[in-house]
């Protein structure tokens, strides 16, 4: 069969195979003609322009195409085996609706000084054979989700200058003369956890760490002049290029595992009077006050060696590892805070053993072959029991016993002994009481005294001829000027006597009220409580008035004036009365509650009806008190 080449205007189909010169297209190749392997041996287009190819498909196995775009269609090509695709046009447009994958099996390769733009020129990666270039308008955004990989000696630059680096051991951080590393505020480098941090924020720089904080340095840590290290607050170090100040709001520690070495007469002063210093020979101390020495365990000077107290040695503490000597040109005072302490069975020894003080850890001796005078210009105290064996005289002018109870096994206290007369208060012999905080009357005194001078009406003495036991409150100081105003009273459960007096005048029992009640009330027996205020005319239940100033007061513990007033029922005691009354008349109860009333002459009553009698007139008709000798018939 002989081959020609011809060109077909309208189209050809042989068997399977469609030429179309409309659709310039070649179909049927699939089928097995018009060879075996039913596919085509070559594929030539006489029209290069892409623009009639748009949404169509290119295939070649063998043999190199060559693609001039000059349209705006999308080409797609695909090839399997070693086929190569090489495209030379102006612009590329590779566009997915997903991921573009890009395999090979050996270098993608870019040529030099061309790069990978991304959108814009701003974001692009290309090389120029030695360096490759990443440029960024914005920031630059590396996600990885393995490490990504610096060969050791090879860093990353900053500029010239900056550089970080590492050489499979260490990481060093390299900047120009005088650049700064630079970290935002309020960002630190952190080490280990955020235990270790090294932060700014602005203004400060603060160092953190759980544990020690440790500096090394070959050489000097400067600290410019007038720039301290603070400590917290309060506690400072700082030198002016002069002197060195150490500032401390509480204690300074000082802790060293061998000599802290000061130069010789080079001293430490402590503010401007108080120095040690040493010449090589002599250790001085100087002090412009007191030297006060603390510690917490023994401090030692050696055997014959002591403590010299001036220039001559007249005052000195030495010992010969047996004795402690302390001599003193003169007193040797011994001044303390709390307790000196002598260990049991030793003692102070004056002189020779006759006098000396000793413990044996129970009982403390006071040994004297002779006199033992104590001797104070203030109190002698003693804490505990003071028992004296002997007789015990107290010459002082006044003998105070601080004690809550006082107890006294004599038989008899005796008052006044040896004294002629009682100068402070005249005629009055007896015992005072100063009464305590919170009392009604805190600026007197109370006493219980024999007053020589007690007279009942001028003219008769009452009980012993010369006096009478007598209880008052007085000023304290002043005892002599109490009066009649000034006696205070007694209680007992039962008095023996002769004669009794009291200042007022009823016999009066307290009854529990059933309402608040005022003097001179007239009650009975009834109401809620033991007794209530009379209502009713002429009432034969009538049991009293009440008082507030009885002469003789009769349980007197049951309650007090608003619970359990005092109701007199025989004596004189002020009676609340309603209408005129005449001095004599008789008095009964009245319609008005509480008020009695004067009998009307002629009028009939019965003795059970009758309160009492008025002992003075009044002809005011309203509600008023009267004057009146009560005497219930009860």
């Amino acid at each position: 069969m002989t081959t020609r080449n011809f060109r077909v205007n309208n189209g050809l189909e042989v068997g399977d195979i469609v030429i179309s010169a409309s659709a310039n297209t070649i179909t049927g190749g699939s089928t097995a003609a018009p060879s075996a392997d039913g596919d085509f041996a070559n594929k030539k287009y006489v029209d290069d322009s892409l623009s009639g190819l748009s949404q169509n498909s290119i295939s070649q196995n063998n043999t190199n195409v060559t693609i001039t775009d000059s349209g705006t269609g999308k080409v797609e090509i695909t090839a399997d085996g070693t086929e190569v695709a090489d495209f030379t046009v102006a612009a590329t447009t590779i566009t997915a609706t997903g991921a573009i994958n890009l395999t090979a099996g050996s270098d993608v390769v870019i040529p030099t000084n061309i790069g990978l733009h991304f959108t814009d020129a701003n974001e692009k990666i290309e090389s120029d054979g030695t360096d490759l270039t990443i440029n960024s308008g914005a920031k630059i955004n590396l996600t990885a989700t393995s490490d990504v990989a610096i060969p050791a000696n090879v860093g990353i630059t900053f500029g010239t200058h900056e550089k970080i680096e590492s050489d499979d051991t260490d990481l060093t951080i390299t900047v120009g003369a005088n650049g700064d590393v630079n970290l935002g505020a309020d960002i630190g480098l952190t080490f280990g956890d955020d235990g270790e941090k090294i932060e700014g924020d602005g203004t400060d720089l603060t160092i953190s760490s759980s544990n020690l904080l440790n500096l090394s340095a070959t050489t000097d840590v400067a600290i410019p002049a007038n720039v301290g290290l603070l400590f917290g607050t309060g506690e400072k170090i700082e030198g002016d290029n002069t002197d060195l100040t150490v500032t401390s709001g509480g204690a300074i520690n000082l802790t060293a595992t061998t000599d802290v070495v000061v130069p010789a007469n080079v001293g430490v002063t402590f503010g401007t009077g108080e120095k040690i210093e040493g010449d090589n020979t002599d250790l001085t101390v100087t002090s412009g006050a007191k030297i006060n020495l603390t510690a917490t365990s023994d401090i030692h000077v050696p055997a014959n060696v002591g403590i010299v107290f001036d220039a001559n040695a007249s005052e000195k503490i030495e010992s010969n590892d047996t004795d402690l000597t302390v001599n003193s040109g003169a007193d040797i005072n011994l001044t303390a805070t709390a307790d000196v302490n002598i260990p049991s069975n030793v003692g102070i020894t004056f002189g020779d053993d006759g006098e000396k003080i000793e413990g044996n850890g129970t009982n403390l001796t006071i040994a004297s072959s002779g006199l033992c005078t104590i001797t104070a210009t203030g109190e002698t105290v003693v804490t505990n029991n003071l028992r004296v064996g002997g007789n015990l005289t107290v010459d002082g002018t006044e003998t105070i016993v601080n004690t809550t109870t006082l107890s006294v096994e004599d038989n008899i206290i005796e008052l006044n002994r040896n004294i002629s007369a009682a100068s402070a208060m005249p005629g009055i012999t007896g015992i005072r009481a100063n009464r305590g905080e919170g009392s009604t009357r805190t600026e007197q005194a109370l006493y219980w005294a024999w007053d020589e001078s007690f007279v009942d009406d001028g003219t008769t003495t009452h009980g012993q001829a010369g006096g009478a036991w007598t209880a008052f409150a007085a000023p304290r100081g002043d005892e002599s000027g109490f009066g009649a105003d000034s006696l205070i009273d007694i209680r007992a459960n039962v008095v023996h006597a002769t004669a009794t007096s009291a200042q007022y005048a009823d016999v009066a029992e307290r009854f529990e009220a059933d309402a608040p009640m005022s003097a001179g009330a007239v009650v009975e027996v009834g109401g809620d409580a033991e007794i209530t205020e009379t209502t009713s005319d002429l009432s034969e239940n009538v049991f009293g008035v009440i008082s507030e100033q009885p002469a003789y007061a009769m349980n007197a513990a049951a309650g007090n004036n608003e619970t359990h007033p005092y109701v007199a029922m025989t004596g004189r005691t002020p009676v609340r009365v309603t209408g005129p009354v005449t001095k004599g008349q008789r008095l009964v109860t009245s319609s008005v509650k509480g008020c009695a009333r004067a009998v009307a002459t002629g009028e009939s009553i019965s003795p059970f009806n009758v309160i009492g009698r008025a002992l003075e007139s009044s002809t005011d008709a309203g509600i008023k008190l009267v004057n009146c000798a009560v005497r219930t018939n009860n």
